[in-house]
C-alpha cells in the first residue's frame, strides 16, 4: 500500500486496489498476514503485487518464478504476459529457459556484464554456443529440435513440447 500512499491515492481506493492486486497474484488469503510469515514463493508474489500497485509503465522482475510450483509459475507468467498485452513493457530476468521458451518474444543473453546475443527467442535458443558461454541450457525440446535439424538437414524449430506435439495431431 505504501506506493499507492505516496501517489496520494485515497484510503478507499488503496484498499480496493490492494484486494484486487493480491487476488491477481493469488494472495487474497494473506491480506492480514505479516510478510515475514509468508513462504519464499508467496513473498515473491507479494513483491510483484507491490510493484504493480503503482500501475507502472515498465515492469522489471528478477527471477519471478523462484520458489513457485508449475501451476503458480504459469499464473505469474500469464499475468506478466497479460500486462504486456495491455501495453506495459515487461522485462524478466531469469535462468529458467522453459519460461523463456514459453513466454519471451525477445531474449538478451548476458555473461560477465556483456551482451552475447539479442534477438527473437526462437533464434537465440538455437544458439547453443552463446547459451553455453552464459552457462545456460536450452529446454530439452529445443535441444531435440536442434538435433533433428542437424541429423535430417530439415530446419526444425520447436520452443515447447506443445509445439512439437502439434505436428503429430
Amino acid at each position: 500500500e505504501l506506493g499507492m500512499k505516496r501517489l496520494g491515492l485515497a484510503p478507499e481506493e488503496r484498499a480496493r486496489r490492494v484486494v484486487e492486486i493480491l487476488r491477481l497474484v493469488g494472495l487474497e488469503h494473506a491480506v492480514e498476514t505479516p510478510s515475514f510469515s509468508l513462504s519464499l514463493g508467496e513473498r515473491k508474489r507479494l513483491a510483484l503485487a507491490a510493484a504493480l500497485s503503482t500501475d507502472p509503465k515498465i515492469v522489471l522482475v528478477d527471477e519471478p518464478t523462484t520458489g513457485q510450483d508449475l501451476s503458480m509459475k504459469r499464473e505469474i507468467m500469464d499475468l506478466l504476459a497479460m500486462l504486456n498485452q495491455a501495453g506495459k513493457t515487461v522485462i524478466v530476468v531469469t535462468h529458467d529457459m522453459d519460461i523463456v521458451a514459453r513466454y519471451a518474444r525477445r531474449v538478451v543473453v548476458m555473461a560477465d556484464g556483456q551482451v552475447l546475443a539479442d534477438g527473437p527467442t526462437r533464434e537465440i535458443l538455437r544458439r547453443t554456443d552463446v547459451l553455453n558461454r552464459a552457462h545456460l541450457k536450452p529446454p530439452p525440446v529445443v535441444g531435440l529440435s536442434n538435433l533433428l535439424s542437424r541429423k535430417t538437414g530439415v530446419p526444425v524449430s520447436f520452443l515447447t513440447t506443445e509445439e512439437m506435439v502439434s505436428l503429430f495431431d
